[in-house]
């Protein structure tokens, strides 16, 4: 923008053969060189103001220099940087008096035609800005509405998932209940469902413990599970397993423990309680009626 002011200043210093027009010359230089020291490396709020300062300066004095009253036009660039705010238009407007005032004082007020120039380029700018600013607000809503939908969609996508491991659990306790898988099985098959990291199950009625994945049998963890489904982060627990997030599930009936099932996962994964609420439920039946066959075939 400055370089385009200062060709222009200085080809209306040629085309108009002013004295001391080399001079003028490098002082337009001089005028360019200023604001490349002013904005570099980057243009920061006071650089602007600043160089509206040396714009209206050098534009005041070449005017009065040269008795060119249309290089007060060459003003109206520099009201791009001065859009953004009713304070910046202020003072643009203020400052911008300076150099149009010096035109008029050296025309003797007889030349008017660059004040309508200088006012219609910004009343053009405004409405651009306007422009942009609807423009800007619509793709901006439109980014919005789109973030919300991918949120959205994430969110249906979890539900989904959600689902789909609940029937599969589901699914796989029927085959368990129905004597098509062996329990060690189906602590394998619940270990691909859900993803983890390992299973364990302590047998309290036969005193054994059974693995599935990458987690051993550590009977350490016991003395830290109190509630019927507890969930560990940051714990001892998440030691002992070597994972980032554990649940365990208190499988018990009204005098006694029947077992514990714990599942580690290497990451947190988003809340299951309606799945660790189905195992806890078809568990306690399956021990039960198996503890109540082996009971019986024992007295038979």
């Amino acid at each position: 923008m400055r370089l385009f002011i200062t060709v222009g200043v200085i080809a209306a210093i040629y085309v108009g053969n002013i004295e001391y027009k080399h001079a003028l010359s490098i002082l337009s230089l001089i005028y360019l060189f200023l604001h490349i020291l002013i904005n570099y490396p980057e243009e920061k709020e006071i650089s602007k103001y600043i160089s509206i300062f040396i714009d209206v300066s050098f534009l005041t004095f070449m005017i009065y220099m040269t008795g060119l009253p249309y290089l007060a036009v060459f003003i109206l660039p520099v009201f791009s940087d001065f859009l953004y705010s009713k304070k910046d238009i202020g003072i643009y407007t203020i400052l911008a008096v300076i150099p149009v005032g010096t035109s008029l004082y050296i025309s003797n007020f007889s030349d008017f035609l660059f004040i309508p120039l200088i006012l219609g380029g910004m009343a053009g700018m405004l409405k651009l800005r306007q422009v942009f600013i609807k423009k800007e607000k619509y793709f901006r809503e439109q980014k919005d509405e789109m973030e919300n939908l991918y949120l959205k969609n994430i969110a249906y996508e979890e539900k989904i998932d959600q689902l789909n491991r609940l029937f599969s659990t589901l699914e796989s306790l029927q085959k368990l209940k129905d004597g098509k898988l062996t329990f060690q099985g189906w602590l394998y098959e619940l270990n691909e469902i859900l993803s983890t990291n390992g299973i364990v199950f302590f047998d309290f009625t036969e005193r054994k413990c059974i693995s599935a994945g990458e987690i051993d049998c550590n009977k350490e963890i016991l003395k830290y599970i109190t509630d019927t489904i507890q969930e560990f982060e940051d714990s001892s627990v998440n030691e002992l397993l070597n994972s980032d997030y554990t649940v365990s599930i208190l499988i018990e009936n009204e005098d006694s423990i029947l077992g514990i099932l714990v599942i580690a996962y290497k990451f947190k994964t988003e809340k299951r309680d309606k799945i660790y609420r189905v195992i806890l439920d078809y568990l306690k039946c399956y021990i039960n009626d198996k503890h109540q066959n082996f009971s019986l075939k024992a007295i038979s």
